[in-house]
């Protein structure tokens, strides 16, 4: 009764396809968690970058 396998015959499971789905899906949340993370660094990188966008939020 360790539940290992409600998993893997769940729907969503299913719809994903599987475990090639859910890696897919995995590899672009990393993914897209990298280019925000190089739009952070560019920001804090140039001055002018970060000066226009505290113009933008604050104007």
């Amino acid at each position: 009764m360790d539940g290992s396998d409600h998993f893997t015959d769940s729907r969503l499971f299913k719809v994903l396809g599987g475990y090639i789905g859910l890696a897919g899906i995995a590899i672009a949340m990393i993914f897209v968690a990298f280019i925000i993370l190089i739009f952070i660094v560019r920001i804090i990188q140039y001055p002018h970058l970060r000066q226009q966008v505290i113009d933008h939020m604050t104007g």
